[in-house]
């Protein structure tokens, strides 16, 4: 990719946007491919934005809120009761949602790499008892989000759907391979779980990642606010990531 690039001009963001999404197509059009125009193409507005002297946001018109709601994840502990404990840690940050798949690591039917769609029924209820303590470890108003990382066929991930409808998810994410369309239509049509929009964090204490950066995060509560310095508003500390660099690592 840096050969590809080399000489690229980078005021031309969508001509290299496309270049790229051209190029590597033959790949699909999901996993390294859209994750390699992602990266390149955040680094190309950030560029854009410092040599103007402006937020990314002002070069699309300015913001249109001053925060953005995010999320965590909990750890999956050995028990559904200590995923619980994980989950209540979290609302002690300030934070107001987080997301889990409550399956894992239930998935054995996945070990040799084949996709069936199904799970066991000791699976099923693993999953359901993860949500049901989580929800009572959180409270009410909680928003639990629930991850289904594409791996169902259209009448399991209905009937998990189902059977987590008393806990009140806030969303129930890519239940279905993202391909399959005409599964999730199906799917859709027969539940009643929203799917909504925040910023995936890992972190609940999201302080922790300031010493990558020249700047630290804004977070007030369980939102991330942006900012209103050129470009991204951030550098990353290379002299700091260098100096934690996993071995082997030469960047």
């Amino acid at each position: 990719m840096s050969d590809f690039l080399a000489g690229t001009d980078p005021r031309f963001i969508e001509r290299t946007w496309n270049r790229i999404f051209r190029e590597f197509t033959y790949m699909g059009s999901r996993g390294a491919t859209t994750n390699i125009i992602s990266a390149i193409d955040i680094a190309l507005w950030d560029i854009r934005g410092k040599v103007l002297g402006m937020p990314i946001s002002e070069l699309f018109g300015g913001p249109v809120r001053d925060g953005i709601p995010i999320y965590c994840h909990p750890r999956n502990g050995s028990t559904p009761e200590v995923t619980a404990q994980h989950a209540r840690a979290i609302t002690g940050t300030g934070q107001k949602s987080l997301k889990i798949d409550p399956w894992q690591p239930k998935h054995e039917e996945e070990a040799d790499g084949y996709l069936s769609g199904k799970l066991s029924a000791e699976a099923e209820n693993h999953g359901v008892a993860v949500i049901a303590v989580i929800r009572e470890a959180v409270g009410p108003d909680f928003e639990i989000l629930v991850d289904c990382h594409g791996r169902f066929d259209a009448p399991t991930a209905i009937r998990l759907a189902k059977a987590l409808e008393p806990y009140k998810l806030f969303w129930f994410e890519e239940p279905v391979p993202v391909e399959s369309t005409h599964a999730l239509r199906q799917v859709r049509q027969n539940v009643s779980v929203p799917n909504h929009y925040r910023v995936e964090t890992h972190r609940a204490k999201l302080s922790a990642y300031d010493v990558f950066i020249d700047h630290p995060l804004d977070i007030k509560g369980d939102k991330i606010f942006l900012s209103d310095r050129p470009g991204l508003g951030i550098e990353l500390d290379r002299d700091y990531m260098r100096g934690h660099a996993l071995e082997g690592y030469t960047g």
